[in-house]
């Protein structure tokens, strides 16, 4: 009735077709790609379906489509269900399956189900527009859900490798490889063939990574806790060509797998390997590519939730306790030191929300200095492995939280734990254990359960492949005292 081809119009691939209009449904896409290798050009791909193109074994076969622009800003603003009025698209080959092209003289206008959600600046109505629109969107409603995988019959992409959240990783276990956008909230240099990288998309992980008893972690990072954290392993060359990262990237991981140990037993996690290709399957997205809406809508709702269950104001509390920092320079958040990249040492203000271990007597732990291990506290004086004076020692882990309500791990142990307990030093305790009911006051009075006030602390950020503390970056109290007022 109208100019509109429909895609199984284009199957005879050897046939050069003019440019045509047509309208199709969006299905799935790929983060937007920067120019490279002399191209000008922005694009982004997206697989495409409209009512002509047949189901294949029960399932919904797809074209692809791919504009191609010089400013991202001028690609379009487009969401998976949305629909497409294309007008002088051109049809080419690719892997021998047609394929739909938009350049710059290619006008477009992006369609919801309550009307026009984008359009180019060229793009004018024609007659009869509204009434296919009207009659795809009829279409779509009488469809069945579609369940997209492999490559048709008739030369249409099915779609293969779906986009999953971290909550959908375990619900969509027919999906050997997949694809993952996320944002970074950590990442550690290469080690030997491997590269780690912790991310979050704001879903929930069902078996999140911790680590063990006694071994840090890198705790809540601004509004990220660790049950919304998904851990990934890049190995070999994709360890290579992983870009330059950093707190807050936003990043599409292509053909992830899934970790091979069982999760109810472990932890849930990814990782991408195999596949000797230079191309990177690491690649950075731009906080406006609409292939980010989903997961800065989650963030967005997180981040008001969080904001209404604060209190409006800290209120500083009067305690018996305090602390006395050595030294004592400009205080920064949780956040900000976590994001920092380097080691050394800074100062932060903060409550002490938990201490493990519970037992606080077995804070007190033995050390060899020529063994380099730790043991429990007894009576000997002697190491069992050589002989030698054991040295007495504290070893703790504190949970610290801020006023933005960022947490963070850090560890206490060796000299630095003698000058923050000072009047109670490891020695004295090992010599005379009835001071342990003194030495408890500073946990109770740290750590009260209604009242928790605010110290400074001095914290070294450093880089542990210590089997003691865990790989990757490490926090410790340092050039800090507990002050008990009331002395």
């Amino acid at each position: 009735k109208y100019s509109w081809k429909g895609l199984e119009d284009f199957i005879d691939i050897s046939y050069k077709y003019p440019p045509t209009d047509v309208f199709v449904q969006v299905m799935g896409m790929s983060p937007q790609k920067k120019p490279k290798y002399g191209d000008r050009d922005w694009s982004i791909a997206m697989d495409i379906v409209d009512p002509t193109i047949p189901m294949v074994h029960g399932k919904q076969a797809y074209y692809t489509c791919v504009f191609f622009r010089r400013n991202s800003a001028d690609l379009p603003k487009v969401e998976i269900g949305h629909y497409i009025l294309l007008r002088k698209a051109s049809i080419q080959v690719w892997k021998d399956r047609p394929q739909l092209k938009s350049g710059p003289d290619s006008p477009f206008q992006v369609l919801s189900n309550v009307g026009e959600y984008d359009r180019s600046k060229d793009f004018a109505m024609h007659l009869g527009d509204d009434e296919i629109y009207q009659s795809f969107k009829a279409w779509r409603s009488a469809k069945e859900k579609l369940v997209p995988n492999g490559f048709g019959e008739s030369g249409a992409k099915l779609r293969g490798r779906p986009t999953l959240s971290t909550e959908e990783l375990m619900k969509k276990r027919q999906y050997q490889y997949f694809n993952y956008i996320g944002m970074i909230v950590g990442c550690w240099e290469k080690k030997r063939n491997t590269r780690t990288i912790k991310l979050t998309d704001f879903t929930v992980n069902p078996y999140p990574y911790t680590r063990k008893e006694n071994t840090g972690d890198d705790g809540v990072i601004g509004i990220v806790t660790p049950d919304i954290m998904l851990q990934c392993t890049l190995w070999d060359n994709h360890a290579d060509n992983c870009p330059e990262l950093k707190f807050g990237d936003y990043v599409h991981l292509k053909n992830c797998v899934r970790n091979r140990n069982e999760p109810e037993k472990s932890y849930l996690e990814i990782s991408i390997r195999g596949n000797t290709s230079s191309e990177p399957h690491v690649t950075k997205i731009n906080e406006n590519d609409t292939s980010l809406k989903a997961l800065l809508k989650r963030k967005a709702e997180l981040e008001a939730a969080v904001a209404r269950e604060r209190s409006p104001n800290i209120e500083l509390v009067a305690s018996p306790i305090r602390t006395r920092v050595t030294d004592l320079k400009a205080l920064i958040s949780i956040k900000e030191l976590i994001e920092k990249e380097d080691t050394g040492i800074e100062y932060i203000r903060a409550t002490v929300q938990k201490y493990r271990p519970l037992d606080i007597s077995s804070w007190l732990r033995d050390f060899c200095k020529f063994c380099k291990k730790t043991f429990a506290s007894t009576i000997s004086e002697q190491c069992n492995l050589c002989g030698n004076l054991l040295k007495p020692v504290y070893k703790a882990g504190f949970v610290l939280q801020d006023e933005k309500e960022s947490q963070l791990v850090v560890w206490v142990f060796d000299e630095a734990a003698d000058k923050l307990f000072e009047e109670y030093p490891a020695q004295r305790l090992k010599n005379d254990p009835s001071l342990w009911e003194q030495f408890e006051r500073y946990m109770i009075l740290a750590q009260h359960e209604i009242i928790k006030p605010y110290f400074d602390f001095g914290i070294k950020k450093y880089f542990s492949t210590s089997d003691s503390f865990g790989d990757g970056w490490n926090y410790s109290i340092v050039n800090t005292e507990f002050v008990l007022e009331d002395d």
